[in-house]
């Protein structure tokens, strides 16, 4: 009974040791699109990944959802006590943020799912064989989304117009946002705002 106490301190010891010697940075990978081929291979490295140069297709964008007239009087976005606002309305003055089934229900409209699906995602996948284990799930968000945790294998952000920016949090630091962090765009936040 001893010895087995003494295994679990030893245990414990080595596990607090080499959780103390963490690497808690991280490195941004890059790569060029036409060599996304060996995006697989960068998986192991379990750091983002910024591919250079990559073809964008014409869809998501502010003039393509005008076109699609059938979805322009759905709503999109409603604040407390505001009335509801549709996706025109959204377009011409983006002031709340979408709701995540909006987005995805935006991203299967313009077509970005059929997109992916048959352009990107077997590229992105770590194995041919193990494809079957893999899902994808778009969204479309035609204004900012904010911040947000991630929660798959492996995320591809990709603006539709425009450029976009990307904050990198490690999940430690997350204590020291506000309570209402998720949504907020990240260089809104001040001083005040860390508890």
């Amino acid at each position: 009974m001893i010895e087995f106490v003494l295994f679990i301190l030893v245990l414990g010891f080595i596990a607090i040791l080499f959780y103390k010697q963490a690497n808690e940075q991280f490195e941004i990978l890059q790569i060029d699109a036409e060599r996304i081929q060996d995006l697989p291979t960068l998986y192991a490295d379990r750091s983002p990944i910024v591919v250079r140069d990559f073809p964008v297709p014409a869809l998501g964008t502010s003039e393509e959802l005008k076109k699609r007239t059938h979805i322009f009087k759905i709503v999109v976005a409603q604040g407390q006590g505001v009335k509801p606002i549709t996706l025109e309305e959204f377009l011409e003055n983006p002031i709340y943020t979408i709701t995540p089934k909006t987005a995805r229900f935006l991203s299967k409209e313009a077509g970005l799912q059929i997109w992916f699906e048959h352009s990107v995602f077997k590229q992105l996948l770590p194995s041919p064989w193990t494809s079957w284990l893999y899902t994808c799930k778009t969204s479309l968000w035609p204004h900012h989304r904010g911040m947000y945790k991630t929660t798959a294998f492996q995320t591809m952000i990709m603006p539709t117009q425009g450029s976009v920016t990307v904050s990198l949090l490690l999940p430690k630091m997350i204590p020291y946002l506000p309570t209402a962090w998720e949504g907020r765009k990240f260089h809104s936040l001040t001083a005040h705002d860390t508890p």
